[in-house]
């Protein structure tokens, strides 16, 4: 069922905004000789514009995709406009189930149908990269990705990807690595500051210099190559007057070094590929 225009011809200019393909769209090899609008229109099933030719201005702006759309060996105009596509249902189409007890046939629906939302992702991926147009580029990226992990299951390389995901939008997300790097310095520097508080030999350091020192060597560690807290570092007064705070402390500011001396650089360098790929050129 659905609305098969295969291999038809538009002469003129093809309208089907606001329109509701309630079961498949098929498109392939139609050929628009004048502008296409798909505008506020909604595909509630499988939709294919395979070999499909655009010849005139083409736009999608707010259409709604309930599956990944195909468009393999597809001629697109150069205005063709994508904007403010919501593809939050397409991409939760092929969702992997967790539990436990998941069906063998649910499995093999799953790795199936993400298997073919990986390369419909990976096509229009490959489009936007060869327009380039590197933010829907980045976009299809994510979303392939995101189908990857659900078509593999539960393997290393999956959990890598989440983890990816999780704290940068696999390299897209400002503000999520941002807050990421910021987090982890002042969760670093709340421990050091309570264990500067509880294993402090006196009373004679303020609460507010303690945490404003843990600030500081925390932040340190978190940059540890750049030597910092070391001998003739710029902050290697706050690194001894935290440690004078807290002499029965020594072992939580090892411990909290040492896990900051391995993410810090990781959640820096994860920060500065996000200010990468949103400010390239090319």
């Amino acid at each position: 069922g659905g609305s098969s225009f295969t291999r038809s011809v538009f002469r003129a200019e093809a309208d089907f905004s606001g329109s509701t393909f309630c079961a498949a769209g098929k498109f392939d090899g139609v050929e628009f000789k004048d502008a296409a609008k798909f505008e506020d229109a909604e595909f509630r099933g499988k939709c294919d514009f395979n070999n499909a030719s655009f010849k005139g201005t083409t736009s999608f702006a707010n259409v709604t995709f309930f599956r990944p759309p195909k468009f393999f060996e597809t001629e697109l105009h150069e205005d063709a406009n994508f904007s403010q596509v919501d593809w939050s249902i397409a991409e939760s189409s092929c969702k992997r189930s967790w539990h436990i007890l998941a069906s063998p046939e649910h499995v093999r629906e799953v790795e199936r149908d993400a298997g073919d939302a990986v390369r419909a992702w990976d096509r229009l991926a490959l489009i936007m990269s060869q327009r380039e147009k590197l933010p829907e580029r980045h976009l299809f990226f994510r979303l392939k990705m995101r189908a990857l992990r659900d078509r593999d299951g539960c393997t290393l390389p999956s959990i890598m990807s989440f983890l990816f995901d999780v704290t940068c939008d696999y390299g897209w997300g400002i503000r999520q690595a941002f807050l990421w790097w910021l987090g982890h310095i002042a969760l670093g520097a709340l421990i050091l500051g309570v264990a500067a508080l509880m294993g402090s030999a006196s009373g004679d350091s303020s609460f507010l210099n303690i945490f404003g020192n843990g600030f500081l060597v925390s932040f340190a560690n978190a940059h540890a190559f750049l030597g910092l807290a070391s001998e003739g570092g710029y902050l290697h007064d706050a690194r001894s007057d935290l440690g004078h705070a807290a002499v029965q402390s020594e072992w939580a500011f090892k411990a909290v070094g040492v896990v900051q001396a391995v993410l810090g650089p990781v959640l820096l360098f994860l920060l500065l590929l996000t200010l990468r790929n949103h400010f390239r050129l090319v």
